[in-house]
């Protein structure tokens, strides 16, 4: 999606209807004109929905199109994908979120384990030749 839509928006949309993908795409275009959502990004948010058990999300096959009907949503689901979208946006992001530097024991731990690493690779290397 160019622009994300709300989930707020995205249930109003769709609670209560028996949609199929495409028609859930034209009504983002025709009630959102800025946004441009693909299908990666919208089979990505029926199937949270589905797994959310804060969202009852009804899906049938009729045919060879998959329907969706938004029975119910809890509003512990607006907090968790929020939080859970919030979480998206930042993963790695974060100025001064550097790695602190090792103290000395951790450092001594690494060099024992690393010699030891070391001496157990030249004994099987002897014991397989």
């Amino acid at each position: 999606m160019t622009k994300r839509i709300a989930i707020h928006d995205f249930v109003d949309l769709i609670i209560g209807k028996k949609l199929t993908a495409r028609k859930i795409m034209s009504l983002i275009t025709k009630h959102h004109p800025g946004c441009e959502p693909t299908f990666d990004s919208l089979r990505r948010r029926l199937i949270r929905m589905q797994k959310s058990p804060y969202a009852s999300l009804q899906v049938s096959i009729e045919g060879r199109e998959k329907l969706f009907k938004l029975v119910s949503v809890d509003a512990r689901f607006f907090k968790y994908s929020e939080s859970a979208s919030a979480a998206i946006k930042t993963r790695g992001k974060r100025p001064g979120a550097a790695r602190p530097p090792h103290s000395p024991a951790e450092l001594k731990y690494c060099h024992m384990h690393k010699m030891f690493d070391q001496a157990l690779t030249s004994v099987r290397e002897r014991v397989s030749a």
